[in-house]
């Protein structure tokens, strides 16, 4: 059983108060109209926040182009969500004789997968991101199906990966992406913590090699250092995917993801999204009063009962949005007593244009005999 609440729209529900901050309000206006950045990528542009998803930006989002090393968010993913990540190996030798971006590694190096990861988001090593898919799947033509089929399932629609790295391929068709798609890639790594804390590094010390000794490695990322809360991503380069970025900012708990493929402008208009982005931003404390909801206990004198709740996280959607915002409430038809307080009975789904913000538990707010 479920019914829905709707914010705005409180005729025969319930009454709810929002308590919302505004992070930023300087929307730019134009003759009365909001102005939206002036972007120039060539090969497509998107804004997302990432806790969402919800769309601020997009420009040729589903454009199909080459994506360059920003291939290596995929590859670092996987090789995070391998077992033994801080176990030490000797790397193939093979993997490692690729050309361009190095993490420096000869043969018979000894590493972690973990320092494969730095070496794959600081110094985009595609020496690095060979070594790592054979590390983890066998050889790289193995990886590459994992990477594909990772992509598939989270939703990824026009990609197709050809390579750990992203190096160009003979036909620049067959390995693609669009900045839709990329979007969605990094709202899943930054799911994972490890993720999050290795591309936000400007620099990172490691030790490896044979015998192994201590080396700095730095980030290619200018953003960490020139724009005040961004915390990641990537950056690629070919010849023919030209200049492409993926980045991340976060202000007052809003975190927000930029893509922009094929930009000569890449790090301006990076910044310049996500200014626009930050200035239509509210951080909103979700309602979590259900009061007024009341549900039948069988085989008992008492037979209604009331419930409570887990407090919602906080949420970052547009000013715009903030009425459009259902609460789904899902409970069963009845419920046997005994009910001990405390017992989960339900769940709230928050979500915006079937969009699920979060869910939070329901419980019995009492005892029933």
């Amino acid at each position: 059983m479920s019914f829905v609440k709707i914010f705005g729209n409180f005729k025969n529900i319930i009454c709810y108060t929002i308590i919302v901050s505004v992070v930023f309000v300087s929307v730019i206006y134009v003759n009365g109209e909001e102005k939206h950045p002036d972007i120039h990528a060539q090969n497509g542009a998107i804004l997302i926040a990432c806790d969402t998803g919800a769309v601020f930006y997009e420009q040729d989002a589903d454009k199909i182009a080459p994506m360059a090393s920003t291939t290596k968010i995929m590859s670092t993913m996987l090789a995070l969500e391998s077992k033994n990540l801080d176990e030490t190996f000797v790397v193939d030798s093979n993997a490692i004789k690729v050309e361009g971006s190095s993490m420096g590694l000869r043969e018979g190096d000894m590493v972690t997968l973990r320092d494969l990861c730095y070496g794959m988001m600081l110094p985009s090593g595609n020496d690095a991101a060979n070594a790592a898919a054979v590390r983890v799947s066998g050889s790289i033509d193995k990886f590459v199906k994992k990477m594909n089929s990772k992509a598939k399932e989270i939703g990824m629609k026009n990609t197709n990966f050809c390579t750990p790295s992203g190096l160009d391929t003979a036909d620049p068709n067959e390995h693609h992406s669009t900045a839709r798609d990329m979007a969605v890639l990094v709202k899943k790594a930054m799911e994972n913590p490890d993720f999050c804390d290795i591309c936000s590094q400007y620099s990172k010390q490691l030790c490896y090699g044979n015998p192994p000794y201590n080396r700095t490695l730095y980030n290619h990322n200018k953003l960490l250092n020139s724009y005040e809360g961004a915390c990641g991503v990537k950056t690629g380069f070919t010849k023919k995917a030209g200049r492409c970025l993926v980045s991340a900012a976060q202000k007052d708990g809003v975190k927000l993801i930029a893509v922009v493929l094929k930009d000569y402008a890449d790090w301006n208009d990076s910044k310049a999204l996500f200014d626009y982005g930050f200035s239509k931003m509210s951080l909103v404390n979700l309602p979590n009063d259900f009061s007024d909801i009341s549900l039948t206990a069988v085989g008992s004198q008492d037979e209604k009962f009331g419930v409570k709740s887990d407090v919602p996280p906080k949420t970052s959607i547009t000013n715009d949005d903030i009425n459009k915002v259902k609460i789904t409430i899902k409970t069963d038809p009845f419920y046997y007593a005994p009910i001990k307080e405390g017992s989960k009975v339900g769940e709230a789904v928050y979500s915006i244009d079937n969009n699920i913000l979060c869910k939070v538990n329901l419980y019995a707010d009492k005892n029933i005999e």
